[in-house]
């Protein structure tokens, strides 16, 4: 200190023993057993202020406000204080706090999903190394929930495994063929499948309730297809992204069907029902595009279903068909262009044939899967699938399933292709540029789940492919009793 020219303010000196415990700038120091703890007072109160300041923030706000008592925390205590015990009184305030906040949301519903909590909390620091300290917040809070309403949350674990139940249900029920060289027969009440004189597969008969056949390099027994059609089992056939057959069990088409059809194809009540399947599909696309928004709240696509909504009004006081379709047109321009936003591929271009982006490729493979659904339920009511409202009738193409398919292309399709492309599934081209297998096979899963699934409806709550059934069942009705108006499926989210 001589040397240094340095000497001790006796005034403002303090000297002690270095066995005995002494504080410095609130930090107390234990030489003895080497412990450097925070005054408990002082630790206290900063406990009291911490709950204080993030009671009425919610729990984005809440993050922030811990954090920066963290950093504060870490930047001065933590450079010194090594009392375990302190800092794990510190941790466990702040999981308390971001559990109740966690709780909070959920309540209210301003965060409903595990992947919403997991994006905010992500951010969050801790006083302690903690790993997957989101996921263990989101449990804890998520088992509060659950001993706060047992009744409730048993009734929602039910509902989860009937769900569950459906989905698996409908993935061994239908099977699916993508294999080339594969041949199908009947033996000992089994599909047996045989590729290459080897035996690959063997499915009960009794257990399936559609064929998918996704190439054109298979074959199957006659007597096979005997038993699908007096067993009502549909054989789909389709190959890159088109529909190209549908063997299926059938009621004739009664001439007095065929006679309405025909008649109401050039009237008015034919138009009446050309609108209404465009109103149902354009509030099914707004509707699908405030399910994405709600919690992204993007200001683009928020202007995209303002706008729809407004050409919306005017296609509902459209006078002829070609009003009709130009304001459909444009409704589905905007559609489009926001669905774009939501895939995060702004400037997404629609095409169908011959597609050679893999977006497109998906949705037009996806909707090959729903129309034959769509084929199968208009051919079983007996109607005439040539003869439509919307559609110009072409020769040798069945454009009523052009017509009933439209509002049941983004509750059924739509929706599942955002879903892969945001939760980053597989959707990957092969060398040719087209879809390859396993894209396919997560497609067709998605389909066949989202098909399952039971939604709400004016027929009450049933799956989709049941819905698509009845929608068919009432547009013979309406077809029949020569109805004015008939209104097709909006979706509810």
């Amino acid at each position: 200190m001589e040397k240094l020219k340095l000497s001790l303010d006796q005034e403002k000196t303090y000297i002690v023993h270095k066995n005995k415990n002494f504080e410095y700038l609130g930090v107390i120091f234990n030489e003895k057993e080497k412990i450097y703890s925070i005054d408990n007072d002082r630790l206290m109160q900063k406990i009291s202020k911490i709950s204080k300041e993030t009671k009425s923030l919610n729990l984005q706000e809440s993050i922030e406000k811990l954090n920066q008592h963290i950093i504060g925390f870490k930047n001065y205590y933590l450079q010194v204080t090594n009392n375990h015990n302190q800092l794990q009184q510190l941790q466990n305030r702040q999981e308390e706090i971001l559990i109740q906040k966690i709780i909070d949301a959920k309540t209210d519903k301003t965060v409903t999903r595990k992947e919403e909590f997991i994006n905010i909390l992500q951010n969050a620091l801790t006083y302690l190394p903690k790993e997957n300290f989101a996921n263990y917040l989101i449990n804890k809070a998520y088992e509060e929930i659950k001993y706060k309403n047992p009744v409730k949350s048993a009734q929602k674990d039910i509902g989860k495994k009937r769900l569950h139940y459906f989905k698996n249900y409908l993935k061994q029920s239908e099977l699916i063929v993508s294999k080339m060289g594969t041949y199908l027969y009947y033996a000992r009440g089994k599909i047996k499948l045989r590729t290459k004189n080897e035996a690959t597969a063997a499915i009960p008969f009794n257990k399936v309730s559609r064929i998918i056949i996704t190439n054109i390099k298979t074959s199957i027994s006659n007597y096979l297809v005997y038993l699908c059609s007096k067993n009502r089992v549909d054989i789909d056939f389709i190959y890159k992204d088109t529909p190209y057959a549908l063997l299926t069990y059938y009621n004739t088409v009664s001439q007095n069907i065929h006679q309405k059809q025909l008649k109401l194809f050039s009237s008015q009540t034919g138009f009446n029902y050309a609108k209404s399947l465009l109103i149902a599909k354009a509030k099914n696309q707004i509707n699908l595009l405030k399910y994405f928004n709600h919690r992204r709240k993007n200001e683009k696509i928020l202007k995209h279903i303002q706008t729809m909504n407004a050409i919306l009004e005017k296609l509902k006081k459209a006078k002829n068909t070609k009003a009709l379709m130009g304001y459909e047109g444009q409704i589905s321009s905007h559609y489009w262009s926001a669905f774009g936003i939501i895939i995060s591929k702004p400037g997404f271009s629609r095409t169908h044939k011959d597609s050679t982006d893999a977006v497109n490729q998906a949705l037009n493979y996806a909707y090959a899967i729903l129309y034959n659904k769509v084929q199968s339920a208009l051919i079983k009511e007996g109607i005439n699938i040539y003869y439509s409202f919307l559609h110009s009738r072409t020769k040798n193409k069945p454009t009523l399933v052009f017509d009933l398919i439209e509002p049941f292309r983004q509750p059924a399709v739509d929706r599942e292709i955002i879903g892969i492309i945001t939760k980053k599934q597989h959707l990957k081209q092969n060398s040719k540029g087209l879809l390859d297998e396993k894209s396919k096979k997560t497609i067709i899963q998605n389909i066949q789940e989202r098909l399952s699934i039971p939604t709400k409806s004016r027929y009450g709550k049933t799956a989709l492919q049941n819905i698509i059934a009845l929608e068919a069942n009432s547009l013979k009705n309406a077809i029949l009793q020569e109805k004015e108006r008939i209104k097709f499926y909006v979706a509810k989210y």
